[in-house]
């Protein structure tokens, strides 16, 4: 199922780029590491009408595999600001079965599957948001690494055979991240 929100996150004074420098006790020094200041949900609706209000172009990133909820939370802030983006940034999470346990982080061909499977079930939801996106006519850019082109490739052949004839992009502008560690 999908859930909506919004993260406020704190990028480290003595953050270098490219980097993420986490902590995971709140307490630890803002100065220096990542931390999550504060998440609530919140109706698709409400994130619609702020989106709008931006007048900015919205970036979705969509994160590879292997990937925990928070490390993709911290991935999406980090280019925001690295990036220097100007417009809201957007994360499409997919559960993509990263396990918790140091074998699980050392045996990564045992969750390939799985990963493979996820990502085929968040094709529909992903092509959904881009419709509403669409719909909606607000210009997206989309930044997409390692196995979330399997989410969103799909879905935008989809969508856009949905919408033959339309002159209207689904997506301004499509953009494929490498990173140089594993933990991306």
């Amino acid at each position: 199922s999908l859930h909506w929100g919004i993260c406020r996150v704190n990028v480290p004074k003595n953050h270098s780029t490219g980097e993420i420098e986490y902590a995971a006790d709140a307490r630890a020094n803002s100065h220096q590491f990542y931390k999550i200041v504060n998440a609530k949900n919140e109706s698709p609706e409400k994130l619609f009408d702020f989106i709008k209000r931006t007048k900015r172009t919205p970036l979705i990133f969509v994160h590879g595999f292997n990937v925990r909820y928070l490390d993709a939370v911290l991935r999406a802030s980090q280019l925001s600001y690295d990036l220097k983006y100007q417009g809201p940034i957007l994360l499409f999470s997919w559960p993509s079965g990263a396990g918790e346990s140091f074998i699980d982080d050392k045996l990564l061909n045992r969750t390939y599957e799985q990963n493979r499977l996820s990502a085929k079930a968040s094709v529909l939801p992903f092509k959904n948001l881009l419709r509403k996106f669409y719909n909606e006519k607000i210009p997206v850019n989309v930044v997409v690494h390692s196995m979330g082109h399997q989410v969103v490739l799909p879905a935008l052949y989809e969508l856009g055979s949905e919408l033959t004839g339309s002159e209207d992009k689904i997506v301004n502008e499509l953009t494929k991240l490498t990173f140089l560690d594993r933990k991306s």
